[in-house]
């Protein structure tokens, strides 16, 4: 076992390391780090009133949501009303866009929803993008190109 930079490489065993998955490969040439990037997101999940009361007087809800949530295996799940209608906040980590189908499909079969994904971000995330920020602000904040002129 390895560690470095917080990261811990155990030889032969992927570890996730949020939002990296990071495995050290040995081989007889030495050792090879590879990485996957995946992408954080808020899947919203909006269920039409009339939908959602079927489903609870038929007693579908939960085990219909439970078992797509099993299938999706979020890092978080929540929910809360939303506009009126039932709403799951579901945090999830996307490898690839051709994953939306596989996400949205089971909410629009099963209960006609309204779905929405949106990239999202952990305090770690905010704290990597403070450069950036900074950099937008003194470039394009209008009290920046007012003092300017």
């Amino acid at each position: 076992m390895v560690a470095s930079a917080g990261l811990l490489f155990r030889p032969g065993r992927a570890t996730r390391v949020h939002p990296i998955v990071a495995s050290l490969m040995l081989s007889s040439c030495g050792a090879r780090l590879v990485a996957e990037v995946f992408m954080r997101c808020l899947l919203k999940v909006s269920i039409p009133v009339e939908t959602g009361n079927a489903a609870i007087s038929d007693g579908s809800l939960n085990k219909t949501i439970e078992s797509i949530l099993a299938e999706v295996k979020p890092e978080a799940a929540y929910f809360a009303e939303d506009n009126g209608t039932r709403t799951g906040f579901i945090f999830l980590d996307m490898k690839d866009t051709s994953q939306i189908p596989a996400l949205a499909e089971p909410w629009f079969l099963a209960f006609n929803a309204h779905v929405e994904f949106h990239p999202a971000m952990n305090i770690d995330d905010l704290k990597k993008a403070t450069p950036g920020i900074e950099r937008a602000v003194k470039n394009y904040s209008r009290t920046a190109q007012m003092r300017a002129a």
